[in-house]
């Protein structure tokens, strides 16, 4: 799902086929849509399976993105968050709070810089948090 310049929902599928879809339409995304990520995900969650992982691509420095990951928490789903660092795109600072934020919710989190090599970026995805270290119903405890 995507809530850029258009709202875009890919059904589903297992195959080669979906993958390019899915970059396709990533490819083409603009994030200066008026629907944010936090009520996209209110939107959209209840139509995936509890234990379904959600990867969340986005740029925001704002707190939506931890309503969004509470939210996905809450419904028992598994949030991983790929932030675009948007300082290192001549965007505004933020990224580490909302770095920190997901980080004390155990959300596995990888950031993308400009020039990043997107896909080892990608690869080292932090894969060892486990569901059952995740409780949404405790309050996180934030860092000094």
């Amino acid at each position: 799902m995507s809530a850029g310049q258009t709202f875009n929902v890919l059904p589903a599928e297992r195959s080669e086929r979906q993958e390019a879809k899915i970059l396709e339409t990533l490819a083409f995304v603009e994030a200066n849509g008026a629907l944010s990520i936090a009520a996209l995900v209110t939107a959209q969650a209840s139509q995936l399976p509890q234990g379904s992982s959600v990867i969340l691509v986005t740029p925001t420095v704002r707190a939506d993105i931890i309503h969004a990951v509470d939210d996905l928490q809450m419904r028992f789903l598994r949030p991983v968050v790929v932030l675009l660092e948007t300082e290192s795109f001549g965007g505004p600072r933020g990224s580490e709070t909302i770095i920190n934020s997901l980080r004390e919710r155990r959300v596995p989190v990888t950031v993308i810089k400009c020039d990043d090599n997107l896909s080892q970026a990608l690869s080292e995805i932090p894969t060892t948090f486990k569901q059952k270290d995740m409780r949404p119903w405790q309050t996180p405890e934030f860092s000094q």
